[in-house]
C-alpha cells in the first residue's frame, strides 16, 4: 500500500535508481544475515548431537576399562551410560529449538525498542482534547519544522470557521498533511499558537488509505470503531449510516472483499456516526469511481449545512477545489493565495492575508 500511494511522487523527483540502490542494498544486508543464521541453525544440532555421542564414548571407554579393571561394577557403567543420554536430551531439543528462539529475541529487540522511546511531552496549560472542537481552527503566524534548519512552514495564519469549506492546494511536499497533523494535534508548531474553539463533539479524519477490518463484515466495521467513540452500536442506527452511503445491500459482507470506492464509503459511514464539527479530509477521492466520488460530495455538503468546520486537502483544483468557499494556497512554506475559489488561478507569489 505504502509503496503503490508514493510511486507518484518516487516518478516526480526522479528518484527511482537511489531508491533501488538503498532497497538492494538493504536486501543484501538481509540475504547475508539470514544465510549466516540459517547455517548456525543447520550446524547447531548436529555439532549437539556430536559432543553427546563424544561424551558416550568416552564413557562407555573409561567404563569398560575401569570395569574390567575390577575398579566399577558393570551396573554402574550403564548407569552412567543412560544419565549421559538423559542429558544429552534437553541439549537436543533446545538446538531444535534455536531458530524460534532467535526470532523471540528479534522480537524482543523491537518490542524493547518501542518501549524505550521518549514519552511524548505533557500538554501546554489549557490545552483543548481535539475530542472538544466546535468547528473552528485557527493559525496565528504559526512555523513548523522537522529538522532545526529545515523549515516546513513558515508564518501560516489563517481561520477556518463552522459551517466553511475550505480547500488546501499546493504541490507534493508543500505542508498541507503537516498542516492536518498540527490541526490534529498530533504535531505542535515550533513558534504560534492554534487554536480550537471547544463544544462537545469530536474531530473526524478521512484520507486517501482506507482503514478497514477485512476479516469482519461492514455493520461489524461499524460497530467496532463507533463503540470504540462511545457512539450507538445498534443495529439500525449502524444500517442507516450505510444506506447513506449506498451500502446497505452489502452489510453483512466481509470488508475484504469491498472495491477502494466501497471500501472508502465504509469510512465515510463511520464519519457519519461520529457527526465530528470538525472534518479533516486528506485526498479522501484520491482513485475513486464516479458513484462514491459523488456520494462523498454529497456527504462534505451535507457536513458544512449541519455547521461542520471542514479542512480539505486536495490536488483537484478545477474539481474538488471549486466545491469549497475558500480556497488557501501553501507556497513556499507559507500562504500564497487566500479567497474564492473563482479567483483562484493558479501558482501566486508572495504571502497572503487569511
Amino acid at each position: 500500500m505504502c509503496i503503490r500511494d508514493s510511486s507518484r511522487t518516487v516518478k516526480l523527483y526522479h528518484q527511482q535508481e537511489e531508491l533501488l540502490a538503498r532497497f538492494d542494498q538493504m536486501n543484501g544486508a538481509l540475504c547475508a544475515t539470514s544465510v549466516k543464521a540459517q547455517i548456525c541453525a543447520g550446524l547447531l544440532s548436529p555439532l549437539v548431537n556430536m559432543v553427546n555421542n563424544l561424551g558416550f564414548a568416552l564413557i562407555a571407554c573409561a567404563g569398560g576399562v575401569l570395569a574390567l579393571r575390577g575398579a566399577v561394577s558393570v551396573g554402574l557403567v550403564v548407569s552412567f551410560l543412560g544419565y549421559s543420554r538423559q542429558l544429552g536430551r534437553p541439549l537436543n531439543s533446545i538446538a531444535a529449538l534455536f531458530s524460534s528462539i532467535q526470532q523471540a529475541v528479534a522480537g524482543a529487540e523491537r518490542l524493547f525498542e518501542i518501549l524505550d522511546e521518549p514519552e511524548l511531552p505533557p500538554d501546554v496549560p489549557g490545552a483543548v482534547s481535539p475530542r472538544t472542537v466546535r468547528g473552528e481552527v485557527s493559525f496565528a503566524d504559526v512555523s513548523f519544522s522537522y529538522e532545526p534548519d529545515r523549515p516546513v512552514l513558515e508564518h501560516v495564519s489563517f481561520r477556518v470557521r463552522a459551517g466553511e469549506v475550505a480547500a488546501f492546494v499546493g504541490e507534493t511536499g508543500a505542508g498541507k498533511t503537516t498542516l492536518l497533523k498540527i490541526m490534529a494535534g498530533l504535531a505542535r508548531p515550533t513558534v504560534g499558537t492554534v487554536e480550537r474553539f471547544c463544544e462537545d463533539g469530536g474531530l473526524g479524519y478521512l484520507g486517501h488509505a482506507t482503514f478497514i477490518y477485512p476479516g469482519l463484515t461492514a455493520l461489524e466495521n461499524l460497530a467496532f470503531w463507533s463503540g470504540m467513540h462511545g457512539n450507538p452500536t445498534d443495529k439500525a442506527t449502524l444500517s442507516e449510516a450505510l444506506a447513506r452511503v449506498e451500502l446497505a445491500p452489502f452489510a453483512e459482507e466481509r470488508a475484504g472483499t469491498f472495491s477502494r470506492g466501497m471500501a472508502q464509503r465504509l469510512n465515510l459511514a463511520r464519519i457519519l456516526l461520529q457527526s465530528p464539527p470538525l472534518l479533516l479530509l486528506d485526498e479522501p477521492g484520491t482513485g475513486l469511481d464516479v458513484r462514491s466520488l459523488a456520494i462523498l460530495h454529497r456527504e462534505i455538503a451535507a457536513s458544512r449545512d449541519r455547521g461542520a468546520g471542514i479542512v480539505w486537502i486536495t490536488h483537484d483544483v478545477a474539481g474538488d477545489a471549486k466545491r469549497a468557499d475558500r480556497i488557501i494556497a501553501i507556497e513556499n512554506r507559507s500562504i500564497g493565495y487566500c479567497g474564492p475559489a473563482s479567483g483562484y488561478e493558479g501558482v501566486r507569489t508572495g504571502e497572503a492575508v487569511c
